[in-house]
């Protein structure tokens, strides 16, 4: 059996329950969230931040060294710093602390562990929550402790709706700024080409590919065509353009359904600590409240044990870092997978003591 590294969380009922729906109060849901009603769509999450740099004229930006690879296209032409991360899979907050203040600090997906943004008193933060939808530190959503709040509702994420985002910022005039913006509303027709997709992919294990054509592929670590081909057509369906009626219906049904995925995670992770704490080429990251959508780990060669598990049936993920130095956190990270049922972690946690022979 293969176990993807990430599977869909939209559901064929959910998907049948949104078509027969006119309920699109997402936004409400939204602002309940935030506290306050400063919250807008958007057409992505990568956009908004563009326009944010743009809006408030930022040159230079401070980000954990370990981070989501887009950030590098979209901070082209930025004086870019990176500051390394703790056990915690974060920058510690005395680092971002001793940054001049007059920097932006761009916190990034909440890496293992909910991240405590608030402590960043006098900064300009923009936080990017969107592998952290849910969580919570001293009472604060993620999302809504920065200056401006990114949360993506693309493919893959507990809050997946087949593209837009959520910001949120006690900013009025940037939200203005954002809904002013000229974009086009995503078609019927080209709807219909993103639903028939995601049909497909809950046919095939919820991994774009399926297991019948993606394992093989993975194993001889080239790129499967299928994958591809789809991500193209999503990029070209969805890019710039803002969310149809659907989606919000979409939104509206599976917000419930949100706080039951965090529990499942919650509890996976803590099957995994209890697991692999007896493994000791695997290093834990402290437990906290994690609402993160894979299980990190730190091993000495994580590449290497991507190709083991691999073999075994089992996909993990190596995040993209902007990290140049030896033996530190960021190179030693493996993303092992959380989205699972009982008995496909039990798979993968007898995997790991096979390989460390435990």
């Amino acid at each position: 059996m293969f176990i993807p590294r990430q599977k869909s969380y939209i559901s064929a009922s959910e998907i049948l329950q949104a078509v027969l729906s006119s309920d699109q109060n997402l936004l409400n849901l939204l602002k309940i969230y935030a506290g306050h009603d400063g919250v807008t769509l958007f057409p992505s999450a990568r956009t908004a931040i563009e326009e944010a740099l743009r809006f408030y004229n930022v040159k230079e930006i401070v980000m954990p060294e370990h981070t989501y690879g887009g950030y590098a296209a979209i901070l082209k032409g930025l004086k870019k710093t990176y500051l390394p991360i703790d056990n915690t899979l974060n920058t510690p907050v005395q680092s971002f602390k001793e940054v001049n203040p007059n920097i932006a600090a761009l916190i990034p997906h909440h890496y293992g562990n909910v991240y405590p943004v608030s402590k960043l008193s006098n900064r300009f933060i923009i936080e990017d929550a969107t592998q952290a939808f849910g969580g919570v530190y001293d009472g604060q959503h993620t999302g809504t402790m920065g200056n401006i709040g990114l949360i993506s509702f693309s493919r893959g994420k507990y809050q997946d709706l087949m593209g837009g985002c959520a910001v949120i910022s006690k900013d009025s005039k940037f939200l203005e700024h954002l809904r002013q913006k000229e974009c086009k509303k995503i078609s019927t027709l080209e709807l219909s080409h993103l639903l028939l997709t995601y049909i497909y992919l809950l046919f095939s294990s919820g991994k774009i590919g399926g297991t019948l054509t993606t394992w093989p592929f993975l194993l001889l670590q080239k790129d499967d065509p299928v994958p591809n081909l789809i991500e193209q057509m999503f990029t070209k369906i969805t890019k710039g353009k803002h969310m149809h009626p659907f989606q919000l219906q979409l939104g509206t049904i599976r917000w419930k359904k949100i706080p039951k995925h965090i529990r499942n995670q919650q509890e996976r992770a803590k099957l995994y600590r209890r697991s692999l704490q007896s493994i000791p080429q695997i290093t834990l990251p402290p437990a906290q409240e994690s609402v993160y959508l894979y299980f990190p780990i730190l091993v000495d060669n994580p590449k290497l044990l991507k190709r083991k598990l691999l073999i075994k049936g089992i996909d993990s993920k190596i995040d993209f870092h902007f990290s140049y130095r030896k033996n530190n956190y960021a190179n030693r990270i493996l993303h092992i997978p959380v989205s699972v049922n009982y008995t496909e972690q039990k798979q993968i946690i007898r995997a790991l003591h096979e390989i460390y022979r435990i």
